[in-house]
């Protein structure tokens, strides 16, 4: 092994087996626009390694990881206000909704919001996912795990 890093997810989240979207150290959920995990033809074009890839054979059914390694302030975020809170992500922290929606898999229209009102231009969903027809490939399967150095 040449490097590691030791991680966890929550223990909720643990127990949930996939059903719940897991909540970061933050206490946002983390995951929401993963894509469906059961749509099998979507996972084979986002995660796994298939033949028309052109990838070499030993990586066939298997799937690439990027690590990110980013170290929260929780201390210094707990005490931000939870509008600060939602609007710097775009969802209410509880039902993990975009803002101004009802549901945690609601799909926000950014057209109707273009100034950013409802959802701010710099609010991590509409950086993260922007939803844009030259944006729609861009898709991956975030798995967020927390880490603590002590």
């Amino acid at each position: 092994m040449r490097w590691k890093r030791e991680g966890f997810i929550s223990d909720h989240a643990a127990r949930s087996k996939g059903k719940e979207t897991p909540v970061n150290l933050l206490g946002f959920k983390d995951g929401t626009a993963n894509p469906d995990g059961s749509n099998k033809p979507l996972m084979d074009e986002v995660v796994w390694v298939t033949r028309d890839q052109g990838e070499p054979a030993w990586a066939l059914g298997g799937s690439y990881q990027a690590v990110r390694i980013i170290q929260f302030h929780v201390e210094f975020w707990d005490r931000t206000p939870l509008k600060e809170q939602q609007t710097i992500f775009g969802r209410d922290k509880h039902s993990g909704a975009p803002l101004g929606m009802k549901l945690e898999h609601d799909v926000p229209d950014y057209s109707r919001d273009p100034e950013g009102e409802v959802i701010a231009l710099d609010s991590h969903i509409r950086l993260a996912n922007p939803r844009t027809k030259e944006t729609e490939s861009s898709l991956m399967m975030r798995r967020g795990y927390s880490y603590s150095l002590g």
